[in-house]
């Protein structure tokens, strides 16, 4: 299955920051292992798999927001390595496939784990353990933003930041 997906990160710093958006940029990321800066070495690995983005927009100077057309591969595994590596600790990720999937996860002890789904799932459990953290007014806010990913993740940052989702 491909997927389209939107990573938010809010680093702890702009230097966090400008180092992950270096590590994003396929013409910036080194190419080998060796050729990584020392101190980023462990960054190697799980940037070597990972498709570069299609676009990467920075809302402010301590947030970034990546926008990745088409995967086929799952990518939150490589971004719960890198974030980790880098010490950040709020993130959100949204991944659509154009129809029967659109789910939104948030970073919660170094592992995305499921906020919201905005299609209907099969499984009840599923469904109760993806729609149960945002409120009615939340979600139906969440659902006119989803055509625009970096607005809905930044409503979603915004809610998150504010402790109004459980």
């Amino acid at each position: 299955m491909e997927i389209a997906g939107w990573l938010y990160i809010r680093c702890p710093d702009q230097g966090v920051c400008e180092r992950l958006t270096f590590w994003l940029d396929e013409e910036t990321r080194p190419d080998f292992e060796d050729e990584a800066p020392r101190e980023e070495s462990s960054w190697f690995v799980p940037f070597e798999g990972l498709d570069a983005p299609e676009d990467v927009t920075h809302p402010s100077e301590e947030t970034l927001i990546a926008g990745f057309d088409w995967l086929t591969d799952d990518p939150r595994e490589s971004f719960e390595q890198i974030l980790g590596l880098a010490g950040v600790t709020k993130a959100l990720w949204y991944e659509t496939d154009g129809g029967e999937l659109s789910a939104f996860y948030r970073l919660e002890q170094g592992r995305f784990e499921p906020l919201v789904s905005l299609t209907p799932l099969d499984d009840p459990i599923q469904e109760k353990r993806y729609n149960s953290r945002l409120s009615t007014q939340q979600r139906a806010r969440l659902e006119t933003l989803v055509d625009e990913p970096e607005q809905a993740l930044l409503y979603l940052a915004e809610l998150s930041e504010k402790g109004d989702i459980a």
